[in-house]
């Protein structure tokens, strides 16, 4: 039997209709519901593109988790779909992947929570490999894997978005990120530190590895 539809707004039934639906359902609904009355995820993309997208979904600069899961999940799905009639290398499909790539790994940085996301992300690598990757995609990597507690993955991202930002500013950017990611990883306990794959030594030899690494391309 399908769902029944949600009852209007200003419908009495709505308040009724609302202690029966799981409200992360009616979320769903009402985001599917939106995308596709703006027409086909490749339409949307072609429209807003990624970072516009991300703009929609954020509130007071955070990005809504679910919402971003769920716009990220149809587009995996819509990228697949064009990779399996016109090739993985088709641009379009390699678009749609990126783009449900980066609105994944923001979802994941805002603790989504869903259990096949990791899953879904290590798919879209697999389709959209690192060697051509944005800078800004290895700072979603970083807050990602960071989240996600994967703390050895966390600090390769970092050092990645270190060597693909340009200019003062921007590497100032990823010092602050460092310094802030180390500083939490002392207060850590020895036991969570071993779960993301990492040690107190190595979070102070990365420190190191980074402030070195920092001032090298300063130099440079």
């Amino acid at each position: 039997m399908p769902p029944r539809a949600a009852p209007a707004l200003g419908d009495p039934r709505r308040k009724a209709y609302r202690r029966h639906v799981p409200i992360r359902d009616e979320l769903i609904q009402r985001t599917i519901q939106q995308i596709a009355n703006l027409g086909s995820s490749r339409a949307l993309i072609h429209r807003l593109g990624t970072e516009d997208l991300l703009g929609v979904l954020r509130t007071s600069g955070t990005v809504h988790a679910e919402r971003a899961y769920v716009l990220g999940a149809l587009l995996a799905t819509e990228g697949a779909v064009v990779a399996a009639h016109h090739g993985a290398d088709d641009p379009q499909a390699l678009s749609l992947r990126e783009s449900a790539l980066d609105i994944l790994l923001e979802a994941g940085a805002a603790r989504v929570g869903e259990p096949d996301l990791r899953e879904r992300v290590d798919d879209l690598v697999r389709h959209a490999p690192p060697a051509g990757w944005p800078a800004a995609r290895f700072e979603r990597l970083f807050r990602f894997e960071h989240a996600m507690g994967a703390f050895a993955r966390a600090e390769t991202a970092l050092f990645t978005w270190l060597e693909r930002v340009e200019g003062m500013q921007a590497r100032l950017e990823v010092a602050d990120a460092a310094n802030a990611f180390y500083d939490e990883l002392l207060t850590l306990e020895d036991a969570d530190l071993a779960k993301g794959d990492f040690s107190r030594d190595e979070v102070h030899e990365g420190r190191a590895d980074l402030a070195e690494r920092f001032a090298e391309l300063l130099g440079g």
